[in-house]
C-alpha cells in the first residue's frame, strides 16, 4: 500500500512539474535560416530553419524572427504558449509577400513528437546571447625547451622593408656591428638592416613590389649553472571584419530621402525606407536623417533598431537620439543596441 502511495505521490510531483512550463517549435516552410528573439533575447547563436525552444514560463512572449538573407526583411509577433504542453508554429509567407505566424499542432508535453533531424534546441533559462563577430587572430604560443649552459646570449634583429627595386648598396662594418643600407632609386624604397652581436645580414631588392613591413623578433637564450627555458611568442593578428553592405553616397541618399517623403502614409514609408536601408550602408548622421522623415515616435524607434545593424559608424550611433522627442525612447534603443 505504501509503494502505491509512494508511486502515485511521484507521478503526481512529475505532472505538476511539467505543467509549470511549456516548449514551443518554430520552422519555415520553405526552409529560410533565422535567428528567433524573445522579450528582446537572442536564443540562437546560428541560424536554423527549425528551433525548440524549451522550459517558457510565460503565457506569451514578443517574438522578433531576424532572417539570415536580409532581403526578407523581420518578422514581429506575439508567441502564445499554454503550460504543460509543446506548441509548433510554422512561419510562412501570407497571401501579401508578409511573413506570419501560423499554428500547426498543440499537444501535452508527455506526447511531444521525439526530436526532429536538425532541429536545434534552447532553453529559455540559459538562451544564447552573443553576436558574432569574424576575428582573424593567432593564437599565442608558448614553446619551453630547458637549456644548460654557462653562457647568456641576446640577439635583436629588426627589419623596416618598404617598396624595393635597385638601387645602391652600402656596408659599414665597426666593433663587431655590421649596418647594411640598401636605396632603390627607381622604386622608391629603403632597406635597412643593424645586426648586433657580429652577425650580418644581406638584404637585395627586387623592382615591382609595392608596400611597407616592419618586423620586430627578439629571442633570449638564458644559460646557466641550473636549467634556463626558451620562450618565443608570436604577435596576435587585429581582427578583421567584413563589409556587409554598399556605402550609400550623398546624391543617392538624398533621391532615396525624396522619395521617401513623397509617401503619403506612414508603412509606405517604412516598407521602403527599410528597403533602401537593406541595400546600402549609411552613416549614423544618414541614419538620423531617414528618423526624421517619420511622424510618430514610434516609427522613429523602430527604424532606428532597423537600421543598426546597416551603420557603417556603430560608434557615433548616439547620434540618432537627437531625432527622439522621449528619453523613452532613448532608453528603450540603448537596452536593444545592448542585446545585439
Amino acid at each position: 500500500m505504501k509503494k502505491i502511495l509512494l508511486a502515485t505521490f511521484a507521478l503526481l510531483l512529475c505532472v505538476k512539474v511539467f505543467g509549470q512550463t511549456a516548449n514551443a517549435i518554430l520552422f519555415t516552410e520553405n526552409g529560410e535560416r533565422f535567428y528567433a528573439i524573445l522579450n528582446g533575447i537572442r536564443m540562437n547563436e546560428e541560424p536554423v530553419t527549425n528551433l525548440k525552444v524549451q522550459d517558457l514560463n510565460q503565457p506569451n512572449y514578443t517574438l522578433k524572427v531576424i532572417f539570415e538573407n536580409k532581403t526578407l526583411g523581420e518578422m514581429n509577433k506575439t508567441l502564445y504558449v499554454e503550460t504543460g504542453t509543446e506548441v509548433v508554429y510554422a512561419i510562412k509567407l501570407d497571401n501579401k509577400g508578409k511573413y506570419k505566424l501560423g499554428l500547426r499542432s498543440q499537444v501535452p508535453i508527455a506526447q511531444a513528437a521525439p526530436v526532429a533531424p536538425q532541429q536545434q534546441i534552447v532553453y529559455w533559462g540559459a538562451p544564447v546571447n552573443t553576436t558574432p563577430v569574424v576575428t582573424n587572430t593567432t593564437p599565442v604560443v608558448t614553446n619551453t625547451v630547458p637549456v644548460t649552459g654557462t653562457t647568456t646570449t641576446v640577439v635583436e634583429q629588426t627589419t623596416m622593408t618598404t617598396t624595393t627595386g635597385t638601387g645602391m648598396n652600402t656596408n659599414v662594418s665597426s666593433g663587431g656591428e655590421n649596418v647594411s643600407m640598401n636605396v632603390n632609386t627607381d622604386g622608391f624604397g629603403l632597406n635597412i638592416n643593424v645586426n648586433a652581436g657580429g652577425t650580418g645580414t644581406t638584404t637585395t631588392g627586387s623592382s615591382g613590389v609595392v608596400g611597407t613591413t616592419t618586423t620586430t623578433t627578439t629571442t633570449t637564450t638564458t644559460t646557466g649553472a641550473s636549467t634556463g627555458v626558451v620562450t618565443t611568442q608570436p604577435v596576435v593578428a587585429q581582427p578583421v571584419y567584413a563589409a556587409p553592405c554598399t556605402e550609400m553616397m550623398g546624391s543617392d541618399f538624398e533621391k532615396a530621402k525624396a522619395s521617401i517623403k513623397s509617401k503619403s502614409f506612414e508603412d509606405s514609408k517604412m516598407t521602403l525606407a527599410k528597403q533602401i536601408t537593406s541595400k546600402n550602408c549609411l552613416s549614423a548622421a544618414q541614419v538620423k536623417s531617414m528618423m526624421e522623415l517619420f511622424t510618430f515616435e514610434a516609427s522613429k524607434l523602430d527604424y532606428a533598431k532597423y537600421a543598426y545593424d546597416f551603420c557603417w559608424e556603430k560608434n557615433n550611433y548616439y547620434q540618432v537620439n537627437d531625432a527622439f522627442e522621449f528619453e523613452s525612447s532613448i532608453e528603450e534603443l540603448d537596452a536593444y543596441i545592448g542585446q545585439r
